[in-house]
């Protein structure tokens, strides 16, 4: 029951952090957004709370993961953060083919 609890708090987790993407995107949207580090120009206030709950919703589904998956669950954060990743990319290279013309 433990290992399902967890699977719905990284869920729950993973969609957080995509839906504080789409509040950053929606508030950028003809500016790129950093990948990793960095800040773009605009940043609500409230994609700061969903990303703190996010967090710790994908510490607790790590511990309780822990006890069947052992330090493997640490890897399963970085598996729930690649839709956010994508977004990211989608949003990108959305923004570059506005900038850039079209090549013939």
């Amino acid at each position: 029951m433990n290992f399902v609890f967890a699977t719905l708090l990284w869920v729950a987790g993973s969609t957080l952090v995509a839906l504080s993407f789409q509040q950053v995107a929606r508030a950028n949207p003809d500016e790129r957004i950093p990948m990793a580090w960095g800040r773009p120009r605009h940043h609500p206030g409230e994609a700061y709370a969903y990303r703190a709950i996010a967090f710790l919703l994908w510490g607790f589904a790590v511990v309780t993961w822990g006890e069947v998956l052992g330090l493997w669950s640490v890897l399963l954060i970085f598996v729930g953060a690649i839709p956010t990743g994508v977004l990211n990319v989608r949003h990108n290279r959305r923004i570059q083919a506005r900038i850039s013309p079209p090549q013939s």
